[in-house]
């Protein structure tokens, strides 16, 4: 009823949600982990031993896309100081650290320091853990031993029809996503969205308008494109 999959010695393996939906286009659950460049701190310390290692599961449902949870462990993926600091712009209060410990508004100390656990002492648990699936239980690298490459994953599979009939669960599952949509809203929200969802709808948009990109971007991509002497 279910296949699990550690590897180790990889690198770095995009988006997991790329490999859980392709569980779940055969019907099965999938979950997959990997652990990533150590970029986080233990609580109540200010030396980076962590990776904001990243889960996703994805869930079969009958609509156009199905569930998909894809998140990093740290408050916001790096990449939102990345796109920060090419805009110009300083990030919240929160976000991330810097090398000495202490909060910053700068993406690029920010970078340098450290990024926050989502839920403080919960999201430095839980990428502890993930990093034990991926890289500990894998015999790869891990923690303060990890570099890149050389970074480790882990999957799982789960086979629905060992627990019920496919078309039951997803039965089940309509029905949980119809009771989360119709949740009372507070003032100012429009909608209540389920995992993956605004995902999927921005993939829509994205297919239809184009992909925008910032200016320092289509810049940083011109100088590539010359010293190549491609275009």
């Amino acid at each position: 009823g279910m296949a699990a999959v550690a590897l180790r010695h990889s690198n770095h393996c995009g988006t997991m949600a790329y490999y859980t939906t392709r569980a779940v286009s055969h019907g099965l659950i999938g979950i997959a982990t990997t652990n990533a460049g150590i970029n986080m701190t233990p609580s109540g310390s200010s030396q980076k031993l962590v990776g904001n290692n990243p889960i996703s599961i994805a869930v079969p449902s009958t609509r156009i896309w199905p569930l998909v949870l894809d998140m990093a462990t740290s408050l916001v993926a790096g990449g939102k100081l990345d796109v920060a600091r090419a805009r110009g712009e300083s990030i919240p209060i929160g976000w991330a650290r810097d090398a000495d410990g202490q909060p910053t508004t700068d993406p690029t100390l920010g970078r340098a320091g450290s990024l926050e656990p989502m839920g403080g002492p919960k999201g430095y648990g839980l990428a502890v853990m993930l990093d034990i699936l991926a890289g500990v239980l894998s015999g790869g690298r891990f923690g303060a031993g990890l570099g890149a490459p050389g970074s480790a994953q882990f999957f799982l599979t789960l086979d629905v029809t060992r627990f019920m009939p496919l078309d039951a669960f997803l039965v089940r599952i309509d029905e949980l996503i119809d009771q989360l949509h119709a949740a009372t809203l507070i003032d100012g929200v429009e909608r209540v969205y389920v995992a993956g969802e605004i995902e999927f709808g921005l993939e829509e948009a994205r297919n239809r308008d184009g992909i925008p990109l910032d200016v320092p971007v289509v810049e940083a991509l011109d100088r590539v494109e010359a010293e190549l002497g491609i275009g």
